[in-house]
């Protein structure tokens, strides 16, 4: 997603798998990627995941800043280079979360975000050794028009249709599961704004260090506990 121009990526190294470990691939936009993170290689919710597996299994952040789903979008995910080693990464296990940059009113379209959702879907489940995708919800948009995007869709329609198309792709065994990271940093009723602001951020769009961890620890029961 975009922040302070979002669309510009930020520089990172590129994730690499171990040869070892099972590997689980957090693909997703700025939100995955820790754009407001006080450490976007410590804080943000993939090395909160990697601490709450104590190095159980590897963790590898392919998060976008400004991606979205839509292959039609101003910075499709198809087209970047995170896509390309998410899927060479051999996963074990899959969570992604888009959408949010998709919701943008010059460029929401319903059809489209779910006809590509359920490609990406596809795409990871036809590797060779298929991975357990789960679908992440994303967390809620605190003001409508925030980078231009509409609360309306980030808060009310995301939750539905994203259950709706996880729920259409397990009996298919293509989705394993839902994390509701809606809910869990605050969902339709904004209770949890604490979680979007301290010294280092407060655009009502990212989370906070805080925020990261609610997250990760939503990642976490998602996978492990449900």
């Amino acid at each position: 997603m975009k922040f302070a121009g979002l669309a510009i990526l930020c520089a990172t190294s590129v994730p690499v798998a171990s040869a070892t470990q099972d590997v689980i691939a957090c693909v997703g936009d700025s939100i995955t990627f820790g754009s407001t993170a006080s450490d976007h290689e410590t804080t943000s919710y993939p090395p909160n995941l990697s601490r709450m597996l104590a190095g159980s299994m590897e963790v590898l952040n392919f998060g976008v800043s400004g991606a979205t789903m839509m292959k039609g979008g101003d910075l499709p995910y198809w087209e970047q280079q995170a896509y390309q080693d998410a899927l060479a990464s051999n996963p074990k296990i899959v969570v992604i979360q888009l959408g949010t940059n998709d919701a943008k009113q010059y460029q929401w379209d319903e059809d489209a975000y779910l006809e590509d959702y359920q490609a990406m879907i596809d795409s990871f489940a036809s590797l060779e050794s298929p991975p357990d995708v789960y679908i992440s919800i994303p967390p809620p948009l605190y003001e409508d028009n925030v980078y231009e995007m509409m609360q309306p869709i980030i808060n009310d329609e995301l939750p539905s249709i994203l259950t709706d198309l996880a729920e259409k792709n397990m009996p298919k065994r293509k989705v394993k599961g839902i994390v509701d990271a809606f809910n869990q940093l605050g969902g339709a009723e904004l209770g949890k704004y604490e979680y979007f602001c301290d010294l280092q951020s407060c655009d009502a769009c990212h989370p906070s260090d805080a925020g990261y961890t609610v997250l990760a620890t939503a990642v976490y029961k998602a996978l492990f506990m449900d």
